[in-house]
């Protein structure tokens, strides 16, 4: 009896050492978040300083796609999830919406536009307009280039411009929105569309691409803000509905809003004149 109350006092001293309890649950609180790429550096920053005020826990990332990221959430192999899809909340579980981030259309430079309408964007992924001459520009086929399918940036141009309508014709892909300014800088009178923070994050890249102004409207933090730019994707928050995923959200909310996800796209990436 003695040899047992002593291992059992020792198992509660290395039990204590290591932050936990005899019954196994350890006195951190971790969480295990989905993001996109395209606030892969903000996130990252914002679980460093987590850690710092937090001692014994932590956000663990990973990145995926947003629509993935969405599943993992509900098959419960993630605690949380950023993502830019206007999900749907289903039972036990919360969607917060905590910010916004544009997204632009990038030009091929040689077809000569810097604005279109939301009017005419719809047109051309509707295939009502088919050559940049129709628009005001050089007479040039136009070429559609989009994003992998798995992200939500086709979702959000079908949502924002064609009211959910599907593309017409057969579109072409790219593997990721890294490649798309070098795409489109190589195929004449080609057009895509990718998210505003991965410009800021290529400063310093030369593409002969246009950023296209929206009714008149750059990405800018203002104009996004006020509502007169309309490319944005939804920052949104899934996670499980309880007390203490509540605190981790609120901690998030109050941090997204001090980045800016609103680069001036006009020095963002430096369009070069063939």
């Amino acid at each position: 009896m003695k040899k047992l109350i002593i291992i059992a006092g020792f198992l509660y001293l290395i039990a204590s050492l290591a932050g936990c309890t005899l019954f196994g649950k350890t006195a951190s609180e971790d969480y295990i978040i989905s993001i996109p790429g395209a606030i892969e550096p903000e996130m990252q920053t914002i679980a460093a300083d987590y850690e710092k005020s937090h001692d014994n826990s932590k956000f663990i990332l990973r990145e995926n796609n947003s629509a993935i990221a969405v599943t993992m959430v509900e098959e419960r192999s993630m605690n949380a999830a950023v993502t830019f899809y206007p999900a749907v909340a289903k039972a036990g579980f919360k969607v917060r919406q905590i910010g916004v981030m544009p997204f632009v259309f990038i030009v091929n430079y040689a077809a000569k536009i810097s604005n279109l309408s939301s009017e005419q964007i719809a047109g051309i992924f509707s295939n009502k307009y088919t050559n940049w001459r129709q628009l005001g520009g050089k007479d040039l086929p136009i070429v559609i280039l989009h994003p992998n399918y798995n992200t939500a940036l086709p979702e959000a141009v079908r949502r924002i411009f064609l009211h959910g309508a599907e593309f017409t014709g057969q579109p072409l892909y790219a593997d990721s929105s890294w490649a798309l300014p070098d795409k489109v800088e190589k195929i004449d009178g080609s057009i895509s569309y990718m998210e505003a923070p991965l410009l800021q994050q290529m400063n310093g890249y030369y593409y002969a691409v246009d950023i296209l102004s929206i009714n008149g409207k750059q990405a800018r933090k203002e104009n996004v803000a006020n509502g007169s730019y309309v490319a944005v994707l939804p920052i949104n928050v899934v996670y499980k509905d309880n007390n203490a995923a509540e605190k981790m959200v609120d901690y998030l909310a109050a941090e997204i809003t001090k980045y800016d996800f609103n680069p001036d796209t006009s020095t963002a990436v430096s369009t070069k004149n063939p």
